[in-house]
């Protein structure tokens, strides 16, 4: 079994981070910016039109894509391209032809191509996918978008409404949406915090929505509820790239602050939801403000970041079958790695340690590869963002929260070990003298609160559960008993 590479480990989309092997040239290609798509004649477009599912498979690695095929009036074929276990969705494909029931695409922006053979029930498409020196087969199935049967569809029992809020410390305007019960009010509200990585305020990924399916279960209860998205992303001014936790600690206040002003929402009666990194923001905002009502964290670290990355890259290393003497390398070389940006504050030598360190993985293969995708990773570990995620410790923060806290986690969570933070998250919360604390480990979910086999990141896209109704009763009792609704029975 390779090794897996300490680099491919703490990235920004930690939240969603998939362990990949030193030999899996494909990671990192796939969250290239979309070129302009153009489509491309062919005798037989129609046998291509449909969405074509199927995994790449490198070594130990299987990533699952999609390429999906449309034909305009003129029977002019255009393509778009998902990398469903990366999360990376609708990537234009820069052409796509079909000839003899050959099909080739093009997609210039990650040096890839692929061509196959559509077969006679013209369900299946067999070929090669070639992204620079690799060269792995891949047969693609037509398939169906997949099915995501608790996503909410309107009429709504509640009123939607869209809105905007400005953070005024740091001049930015946020967009998100308001769902508010039927009736007068005022009714306690609920603002959702997104986890690390670009977030939309649904917190869509693999075709999921699970902020809007816990948005619209709440609701549904008598909480009102605030979603938005991230700054820079969606409709939010902004710039994600440069900013770190304490500007979306910021966001988030600013979130609290809006919910404040409305006439139809008890302001006695406002808490936080937090999922991942989110749930930190929530115990930051609500360690500065103590008039919140309460807060809920779900899968929210309670160690620092270092400690974070170091189990996860354990955990999910061992999933993938790597051996224990591989892991305790790779986990040596993070903390060489983390040990010398602690001492090197401002990446001055950051490049250095890192070619340093790829020089030491035994297999030729394996250094070629860390070596290709070197920049990328140095300005990814090297970010504001990631050295703040590394030594922010949620400790500090959760021994000044003083109103009720909810914390769950799923048993089976591969990325923030409920093993390692819960303990940590209700020890914190005790010596603050907080006297009203819910912890909890939940049977058989992973990092986003689906029903799991694994926990491993590869099921997220495959399993059609959205959130587990154990953990939105879970989650919904315990606000509805705290908050008291007054549409709550």
């Amino acid at each position: 079994m390779s090794e897996h590479p300490w680099y491919a480990i703490g990235t920004r989309t930690m939240r969603l981070a998939v362990v990949v092997a030193a030999n899996a040239v494909l990671i990192a290609l796939f969250s290239v910016g979309p070129l302009a798509a153009r489509g491309a004649d062919g005798p037989e477009p129609g046998k291509a039109v449909g969405v074509w599912v199927g995994p790449i498979k490198a070594g130990a690695v299987e990533l699952r894509v999609a390429l999906k095929i449309v034909a305009d009036d003129a029977e002019k074929l255009s393509a778009k391209f998902d990398s469903l276990d990366q999360g990376v969705k609708d990537m234009p494909v820069d052409s796509v032809t079909i000839i003899d029931g050959t099909l080739t695409a093009e997609l210039k922006v990650i040096k890839a191509r692929f061509v196959g053979k559509l077969d006679e029930k013209q369900q299946e498409i067999a070929g090669t996918w070639k992204q620079g020196t690799a060269s792995l087969p891949l047969i693609l199935k037509k398939t169906e978008t997949p099915r995501r049967p608790q996503e909410p569809r309107p009429p709504f029992p509640y009123r939607t409404e869209e809105v905007q809020f400005d953070n005024r410390t740091d001049h930015v305007t946020l967009a998100g949406t308001l769902t508010v019960p039927q009736g007068k009010g005022p009714f306690p509200a609920l603002v959702l915090i997104t986890g690390s990585g670009p977030h939309d305020r649904d917190a869509s990924h693999l075709e999921h929505r699970p902020f809007l399916v816990l948005a619209d279960y709440l609701t549904r209860r008598g909480i009102a509820v605030l979603r938005y998205d991230d700054r820079g992303i969606g409709k939010s001014k902004g710039d994600f790239v440069k900013s770190t936790s304490q500007d979306f600690q910021r966001d988030a206040a600013a979130a609290l602050e809006y919910l404040g002003s409305r006439s139809e929402i008890d302001p006695a009666q406002i808490g936080l939801c937090g999922h991942s990194e989110g749930g930190i923001l929530a115990a930051l905002v609500a360690s500065n403000h103590p008039k919140i009502a309460a807060i809920v964290l779900l899968a929210s670290p309670g160690v620092p970041g270092e400690e974070i990355v170091y189990r996860q890259v354990e955990l999910m290393s061992r999933s993938m079958g790597t051996s224990e003497d591989d892991i305790a390398r790779q986990t040596a070389r993070q903390k060489k790695l983390f040990a010398s940006m602690k001492q090197d504050p401002e990446g001055k030598h950051l490049l250095q340690t890192m070619k340093d360190l790829i020089a030491t993985i035994p297999s030729e293969s394996e250094r070629k590869a860390a070596e290709k995708t070197l920049a990328v990773r140095a300005a990814t570990i090297g970010s504001p963002w990631f050295r703040m995620f590394l030594v922010l410790d949620p400790r500090d923060a959760l021994k000044r929260v003083t109103c009720p806290v909810l914390a769950i986690s799923g048993e089976k969570d591969l990325q923030v070990d409920p093993a390692q933070n819960l303990p940590q998250i209700e020890a914190a919360l005790k010596a603050g003298g907080n006297r009203d604390a819910t912890i909890r480990s939940l049977p058989g979910l992973n990092h986003l609160f689906q029903t799991c086999q694994t926990g491993a990141a590869s099921e997220y896209g495959k399993i059609e559960e959205t959130f587990a109704p154990a953990a939105l009763s879970v989650i919904g009792d315990w606000v509805v008993e705290r908050m008291k609704p007054r549409t709550a029975k």
